[in-house]
């Protein structure tokens, strides 16, 4: 970039700007690369690997503290909670969880049940870049289904 003025000669910079990290950057050397390969055949795509912090060539379902590397859901005294990590700067990646609720696996809504509150917080142990997501709601007995989607939007 050049810029001049009346009083003073041609100035010129040559900017670097720093890119945010990219699935493309995270993908790149593995040897199935795309958002639905499955390099290590654990029935994970990559995409989904990449979201919740697995490892896409390891085929052990587990994240680096060795828990489950998929969402949970648990049950805890009168709540229930679906417990999940995602990564601290998602937006920054392009990336968004969706959380979807159904009572028949037919129709899905992000409106969760009365009651449901959602929160971040650190892991235990800590999983760097990663914070681990909780939604709670009341176990008011009712059948209930809910899944956690992931987009990406590069």
């Amino acid at each position: 970039m050049t810029w001049r003025a009346d009083t003073v000669a041609d100035e010129t910079l040559s900017p670097v700007i720093a890119l945010g990290p990219s699935f493309a950057e995270w993908a790149a050397g593995l040897s199935e690369a795309g958002e639905q390969d499955d390099p290590d055949g654990d029935g994970l795509w990559n995409l989904l690997e990449y979201a919740f912090g697995g490892d896409p060539e390891d085929g052990l379902n587990q994240d680096a503290n060795g828990d489950p590397l998929l969402p949970r859901l648990r049950p805890d005294g009168p709540m229930v909670e679906l417990v999940f990590s995602e990564r601290e700067d998602k937006v920054l990646r392009g990336l968004q969880y969706v959380v979807e609720f159904s009572t028949d696996l037919v129709g899905w809504t992000p409106t969760g049940p009365a009651g449901v509150t959602s929160a971040t917080g650190p892991h235990s142990p800590a999983i760097p870049g990663f914070v681990q997501r909780t939604l709670r709601w009341p176990d008011d007995g009712a059948l209930r289904f809910v899944r956690v989607g992931v987009l990406l939007d590069e």
